[in-house]
């Protein structure tokens, strides 16, 4: 995921969501799952997996997401 600062102003939160798959194979969102994100340098994540960057500094993050005993992450790149 690459979020962009743009002349200095952070984008608005970036949202990242969980999703399951249903027994016919449908994939659907999942709520409640726990978040985190590596570089409080770079920002923060809500509860709810938005994603937010201060625009103060670029580099390479990660977010992680756990639910219901399985845990998964996804890169993020900040530009400045």
């Amino acid at each position: 995921v690459l979020v962009e600062v743009v002349n200095g102003t952070p984008p608005s939160a970036t949202p990242f969501t969980v999703f399951g798959t249903t027994p016919e194979g449908d994939e659907v969102p999942l709520g409640g799952a726990t978040w985190a994100f590596d570089r409080a340098d770079l920002g923060t994540i809500s509860s709810a997996g938005s994603l937010t960057v201060n625009g103060e500094l670029g580099g390479l993050a990660t977010v992680s997401a756990s639910y219901g005993g399985f845990q998964d992450t996804s890169a993020v790149t900040v530009k400045l």
